[in-house]
């Protein structure tokens, strides 16, 4: 499994069309998948562009594709001409499960659930409490063994005079499994620790063991904790990660993202990252940056809505990237 990008777009289609014509052969007549092809079923392509869309592979063919989102539109692909691509408060609105189609020769196989299990974890940690989604008789049962909960059958008209029938559903997220919350100055030795452990693999990719993370004093992140806001994600009461920020002239500068490196991939970074911006509800800009060779830094940043501002040379072997993001 992974993130799908635009190169997959040209097998999308093919992949979504088998699995709409095969898979719910059982539940709609042949009319209603065409007509629901032309803009009900389908890739939007906005899920691309925000991270939120997954393909599974199976050897050089793709045998999956489902993924979450964080704006409006609850359904549809690129076709529907009355997308709402505005953002929703994780605070009080769900996640939008999408798009999920399984190639009919992996039907069956728990593609669907792998898909689901990620998609959600994923909303959660950008710190969703409900997902809903819309649908199709076929994907109910899917659904349904995963929690959800069927509202009643909306018809949705199709072209033609063709309707085909949908299920809206929803469900409360689980428990988050980490717990953010403001870090304190007994932190300070427990946070420098994985600090110098999280920046090892920055150490190695630029070849430079004096960066300021390894080298700052325990004295250095106390004294911190005066002009910084410090906050810590906890697994059990275990320290997963951390950062910091501090508003100097309406500008919130965060630092110092670490996640413990066994847990990376889980969302303790995105989770962090948007506590943290939570904390300035009232600045109108966030800066940080990150090496300008740290492409998984940077991939998650720019999901987050961050873009690219400046670079500075901090070393002759290390550039920093600058990346900002207003709002």
């Amino acid at each position: 499994m992974r993130r799908a990008t635009f190169a997959d777009l040209p097998a999308l289609g093919p992949l979504i069309a088998a699995s709409a014509r095969e898979l719910s052969r059982n539940d709609y007549a042949p009319e209603q998948v065409e007509g629901a092809l032309r803009g009900a079923f389908g890739t939007d392509t906005q899920l691309i562009r925000d991270g939120s869309y997954f393909v599974i592979e199976a050897g050089d063919r793709l045998a999956g594709c489902g993924g979450w989102s964080r704006r409006r539109t609850l359904f549809g692909s690129d076709a529907r001409s009355d997308r709402d691509a505005s953002e929703l408060d994780p605070a009080v609105d769900a996640a939008k499960i999408r798009a999920f189609f399984i190639h009919p020769e992996f039907a069956r196989r728990g593609l669907g659930t792998l898909l689901l299990d990620r998609c959600e974890q994923a909303a959660v940690a950008f710190g969703f409490r409900r997902f809903e989604l819309m649908a199709t008789l076929p994907g109910v049962r899917l659904y349904e063994a995963r929690g959800y909960q069927a509202a009643a059958r909306i018809e949705w008209p199709v072209g033609d005079g063709i309707a085909i029938p949908f299920v809206p559903m929803t469900k409360d997220a689980p428990p988050p499994r980490f717990r953010v919350e403001r870090a304190s100055i007994e932190d300070a030795p427990a946070i420098l620790e994985l600090q110098k452990v999280a920046y090892q693999s920055e150490a190695r990719l630029y070849d430079d063991w004096t960066l300021p993370p390894l080298t700052q004093a325990l004295e250095s992140l106390r004294e911190e904790f005066s002009t910084s806001l410090v906050l810590k994600a906890t697994e059990s009461g275990r320290l997963a990660g951390s950062v910091r920020a501090r508003e100097m002239n309406d500008v919130c500068h965060i630092g110092r993202l670490v996640v413990q490196p066994e847990l990376q991939g889980c969302g303790v970074g995105t989770m962090l990252m948007r506590q943290i911006e939570a904390q300035f509800p009232r600045v109108p800009a966030f800066e940080l940056f990150t090496g300008s060779r740290s492409e998984g830094n940077l991939r998650l940043y720019e999901r987050l809505g961050y873009v690219r501002s400046r670079e500075e040379t901090l070393s002759p072997s290390v550039t920093l990237a600058f990346l900002e993001k207003r709002r």
